[in-house]
């Protein structure tokens, strides 16, 4: 008989399948940060180059699309100089390369335009550089293309369509077959809505998804040549396949007349192939974007119990019109059976939405504050005050109208006009839930923007003349960093002549170059920039200080960004030069150094050293603190009075020995450090997790600068003065 089953409780296959899929989740492996955006470039953004580059390389943050980017370097003419060649690095699907034409001194523009490979998102930039005495223009790096409000719209009812295909074959299978079931043929109509619900749901994935893969190829296509399109378009067209093709599987068993209820192993297929439709969303999404596999478990949840929750609303709205057509008796036994099976299945689903939406909130805010004050927080708080809600209209339902509907009695049928309308407000809130999802997922997480709460930031003082005190806080985050500058004079005024600060950003163990950054001025006068550090291990950090009609100043601090693998072991090459360097200073018969020591946390001391053959030292700490140290004896002056102390070993110098201290090194490139031209060696300690970076003169082997980077410990030294006349003497 059409519309008969036989009755088949299916309420625990939903929950065990839904932590299967959890499981499989789990096990998937992490994407890359989602949001393509330029981390590193070479030639680098802001640079002056002596000669010219013959071929321009872009660092991205995550594997991008080679078919959908372009890469074009101009000339003040706006004329192109590549030779149109661009090529992406087969081992490393981040990188890009375009090789130049013989450039003439000017200033060039690198414009590029990439797709992210995980999500999708379109992202554009571009920066300058100088070959000669070219100007530096502006630069500008990442900033992302944004996406037309006509995106979020498809992208929402492409969402919408899952969840709503998904949400009513659970309602058929859990609730509407069941109940059917028990009325006997009087419930054929409903069955018939059943059919219809799951065809049209699987007409509108395929619809959505057709829809969203134009979409996509032109948004993504925007600024390329005409050929590419038929590429988007295939590439967009596999992603909806794969999303829509499984969905559409699932709906195949409405088309049979007679199949109101699947078996269990059947029901089991049918959940898989939804998930993994459902999976691949997740799979774009800002839940793949962090590398996390638990939050990739967490969004696919927070789906599942929309589908099921979405889907359970809709279709017994539905239904509710059709069972008025049924007599009072068949009508009451419906609904004694419906009513509390969607209960108990909008129970399960709202704790699975709510963990995972928690869970992912958690990951992609970071932090309380960032809720009222981004864009991406302001929007989930709305989401979240029509998700409780609607928590309200399904606590009115689960506490007050089951239990009328439970008993089977008369009264049932009079509660049902209020039962309608309470149902069909939650589903009203429940697709403007959806909607708002959708809009999320064009926003950036709070977690990618700069100054991510949660993480300690680096306060960092520096000297860079007798008259300028400058604080460089540098919050860590997982995409872009932010820096924050504050140049003071001694009693902490602002500097009347300050012109410019800006930032030079090298990475010292990846050759890519150094990035030169103007930072922007705040309206209380204090600075700052934001930029990514994206490769591990040492980095220079420069702050210059310009003031008007005066020399540009500036302080250097290391920074040692974990993550960093080390050499094995010591090239013999930088050994070398370390060697020879030692060999060198530890003939100085005099020299005079300065030294700025922080500590990360905001304190800071430096000082002015000289040095004297064999065992002599002076130095000169800001505030006025002094000591000389001469053989076995020791002088210290606080307070304006000098104190005599023994020291228990006698003080040497020269004493260099950096060659016999380092267990990993490699050479650097050849910088031209005030004049000098010198090679940079970077090494890691054999103790201590401390770091090193030397610059030894090409020339002589002079040791002229060293960084070194440790647990709370960041040092800057600066050597000069080689063996010019100086005395120490007793005070």
């Amino acid at each position: 008989m059409p519309g008969s089953c036989s009755r088949r409780r299916t309420g625990g296959w939903i929950p065990a399948g839904l932590l299967l899929v959890a499981l499989l989740a789990a096990l998937a492996p992490p994407a890359a940060q989602a949001h393509a955006i330029l981390v590193q470039a070479d030639p680098p953004p802001g640079a002056r180059l002596s000669l010219p580059p013959d071929r321009v390389r872009l660092w991205f943050s995550e594997p991008v699309e080679p078919t959908l980017t372009r890469v074009e370097v101009l000339d003040a003419e706006r004329r192109r100089v590549d030779r149109g060649d661009l090529r992406a690095d087969p081992q490393d699907p981040r990188r890009l390369e375009i090789s130049l034409a013989s450039l003439p001194p000017g200033l060039y523009t690198v414009v590029w335009q990439t797709v992210s490979r995980v999500d999708g998102h379109p992202a554009r930039g571009f920066y300058t550089f100088a070959v000669g005495a070219g100007a530096i223009g502006p630069t500008s790096e990442g900033i992302q293309a944004g996406l037309p409000p006509i995106a979020t719209a498809i992208r929402w009812l492409r969402s919408l369509a899952l969840l709503l295909a998904f949400g009513l074959w659970t309602f058929h299978e859990g609730v509407l077959a069941p109940a059917g079931a028990r009325v006997g043929p009087s419930a054929e109509p409903l069955f018939r809505l059943s059919r219809r619900m799951r065809l049209g749901g699987g007409g509108l994935v395929l619809g959505a998804a057709g829809l969203w893969a134009v979409g996509w190829a032109s948004w993504t296509t925007q600024g390329l040549p005409p050929q590419v399109w038929g590429i988007a378009l295939e590439q967009a067209g596999l992603r909806a396949l794969i999303t829509s093709g499984l969905a559409l599987l699932a709906t195949l068993p409405a088309l049979h007349p007679r199949s109101a209820q699947l078996r269990r192993g059947e029901q089991a297929i049918v959940l898989l192939l939804f998930t993994g439709s459902l999976l691949s969303l997740s799979m774009e999404g800002h839940a793949a974007a962090g590398g996390d596999s638990l939050a990739v478990a967490a969004d696919l949840l927070h789906r599942l119990g929309a589908g099921v929750w979405i889907g359970g609303l809709i279709g017994m709205s539905a239904a509710l019109r059709v069972l008025q057509r049924l007599p009072p008796p068949e009508r009451v036994a419906f609904l004694a059976e419906a009513v509390p099976r969607l209960s108990s299945r909008a129970l399960l689903a709202v704790l699975g939405l709510a963990a995972g939406g928690i869970y992912r909130a958690a990951g992609e805010v970071g932090g309380l504050d960032r809720l009222g004050t981004t864009p991406y927080g302001r929007l989930l708080l709305l989401k979240s005050a029509l998700f409780l809600a609607a928590l309200v209209l399904a606590a009115w339902n689960r506490f007050w109208m089951r239990p009328r509907f439970g008993a089977a009695s008369p009264a049932a049928t009079a509660a049902l006009p209020a039962f309608r309308a309470l149902v069909g407000g939650e589903a009203l809130l429940a697709a403007a839930i959806v909607a708002l999802a959708a809009g999320l997922a064009d926003l950036p997480p709070p977690r990618t923007l700069p100054g991510t709460v949660g993480e300690a930031a680096w306060i960092l003082l520096g000297r860079p003349a007798t008259d300028i005190r400058l604080q460089l806080t540098l919050t860590p985050a997982r995409a872009p960093n932010r820096f924050d500058i504050e140049v003071r004079d001694p009693m902490g005024r602002p500097l009347p002549d300050l012109q410019r600060v800006i930032l030079e950003l090298t990475p010292l163990e990846a050759p890519v170059g150094t990035r030169r950054v103007v930072a922007q001025a705040e309206p209380d006068g204090r600075f700052y920039a934001v930029e990514p550090l994206t490769w591990p291990g040492l980095w220079r950090i420069r702050v210059i200080v310009r003031r008007q009609g005066r020399e540009d100043v500036s302080s250097v601090f290391p920074l040692d960004l974990p993550g960093a693998s080390s050499p094995r072991e010591v090239d013999p090459e930088a050994l070398e030069w370390l060697r020879r360097a030692d060999a060198r200073m530890n003939r100085l018969k005099s020299v005079r150094m300065r030294e700025e020591l922080n500590d990360g946390e905001g304190r800071a001391v430096w000082g002015e050293y000289e040095f004297q053959a064999p065992d002599r030292m002076r130095v000169q700490l800001e505030g006025g603190s002094a000591a000389i140290l001469i053989g076995k004896t020791q002088y210290v002056r606080e307070g304006g009075r000098w104190t005599a102390l023994a020291l228990a070993e006698p003080f040497r110098f020269p004493d260099f020995h950096y060659a016999e201290s380092v267990e990993a090194a490699h050479v650097g490139p050849e910088e031209v450090l005030e004049g000098n031209p010198t090679r940079v060696i970077v090494a890691r300690g054999r103790a201590g997790g401390l770091a090193f970076v030397f610059w030894i003169d090409r020339r002589d082997f002079r040791l002229h600068q060293v960084l070194m980077a440790g647990p709370g410990h960041l040092m800057a030294q600066r050597y000069f003065d080689f063996d010019a006349p100086l005395s120490v003497e007793p005070p």
